[in-house]
C-alpha cells in the first residue's frame, strides 16, 4: 500500500488514476459523451429546420397556385374573334370589354369575358378542400372592368397580381384565394 503524502507528485497521481480507470477507458468515455452531445444538437437542429420549412412552404405553394392560375387564365383563348385574330386571349378580351366593343363574330365581349371567367374559376378551384372562396378584380387604368367573388372571405388569403399594358392601357387583375383557417 502507498502512503498518502500531503504533496502528490504528478507521476504518483497518474499512477493512481491509471489503476482506478485506465487511460483508454477514460478516452472512450469522453468520446461517447461527445457523441451524445453532438447527436442531441443534431436532433434539435433537425426539429427546428422541419418547423421552419414546413410553415413557409404551404404559404408559398398557395401564392404559387394563385399566380400560376392567373397567368394561365390571361393566356386562355376565348370564343371571341377580334379584327386581326381569331379566339382572343382573356388578356386582350379585357381591353375589348373595357372599350365596349363587340366581337367580330357578333358576340358581346363583356358577356364572353364573364362567361369564360366564371367557367375557368369554377373548374380551376373546384375540389380544393382548403380553399373557402376566391375573388378576382380586373381594372383598367384604375377603373373596374369586371369583378368575381365566390365563397367566404376568411381574412386569411393568398393572392397574385397580374399587371399588363401590352395591348394598350394598364390592366391589373388581382386574384385572391381565401384559405380555411
Amino acid at each position: 500500500m502507498m502512503k498518502k503524502n500531503k504533496k502528490a507528485t504528478p507521476a504518483l497521481t497518474l499512477e493512481i488514476n491509471e489503476k482506478i480507470c485506465p487511460k483508454s477507458k477514460r478516452s472512450q468515455e469522453e468520446m461517447v459523451g461527445f457523441g451524445v452531445i453532438v447527436g442531441l444538437v443534431a436532433v434539435i437542429l433537425l426539429i427546428f429546420l422541419y418547423f421552419a420549412i414546413s410553415g413557409k412552404s404551404k404559404d408559398s405553394l398557395d401564392d404559387y397556385k394563385a399566380q400560376s392560375f392567373l397567368q394561365s387564365v390571361m393566356n386562355y383563348n376565348t370564343n371571341c374573334d377580334g379584327v386581326r385574330e381569331l379566339n382572343l386571349s382573356v388578356e386582350k378580351l379585357i381591353g375589348e370589354c373595357s372599350a365596349n366593343r363587340t366581337c367580330v363574330n357578333g358576340l358581346n365581349s363583356c358577356h364572353v369575358l364573364t362567361t369564360t371567367m366564371n367557367n375557368l374559376l369554377e373548374k380551376g378551384w373546384q375540389g380544393e378542400g382548403e380553399i373557402s372562396g376566391y375573388s378576382l378584380n380586373i381594372t383598367e387604368e384604375g377603373r373596374e372592368v369586371i369583378s368575381f367573388q365566390k365563397g367566404n372571405n376568411t381574412g386569411n388569403s393568398k393572392g397574385a397580381l397580374f399587371p399588363t399594358n401590352r395591348y394598350g392601357p394598364l390592366i391589373e387583375a388581382r386574384f385572391k384565394i381565401y384559405i380555411i383557417s
